[in-house]
């Protein structure tokens, strides 16, 4: 699995009653980091950034949705942002291949065959 971000509970929204609303958190905050069209639709290629030190990838995928993933696959820790987009909309790691879908799920690692259930391995 690849960390999503923001992560989805970190948003004020998803805060409860109870928790403390830190503003100082600046994962809270949204921050232009791309145009566009630097990202088009149909585009093969992720765009690797940093943002307040973390070094993040953008995609889109097949449906248009914008995902904004830490640039590390879990396996080597590759910049996820030298990989490239699937036929199938998964974000593909260029060291091994591994493939994370949109919600950061691996969903395909070459070297385990096909029949074996990828989403029940470390990943």
């Amino acid at each position: 699995r690849i960390q999503l971000y923001p992560s989805k509970n970190s948003s004020p929204s998803s805060l409860s009653t109870t928790s403390s609303y830190d503003p100082l958190d600046h994962s809270l905050y949204w921050y232009p980091v791309a145009f566009s069209h630097e990202l088009p639709f149909g585009s093969r290629r992720p765009l690797g950034f940093h943002l307040l030190n973390e070094p993040l990838c953008l995609y889109r995928t097949n449906d248009g949705e914008v995902v904004c993933v830490l640039d590390i696959c879990p396996h080597r820790s590759a910049p996820l942002s030298l990989g490239q987009m699937t036929k199938e909309g998964n974000l593909e790691c260029i060291y091994h291949g591994w493939q994370f879908g949109a919600n950061g799920q691996c969903v395909r690692i070459p070297s385990v065959s096909k029949k074996s259930n990828t989403a029940s391995l470390i990943c």
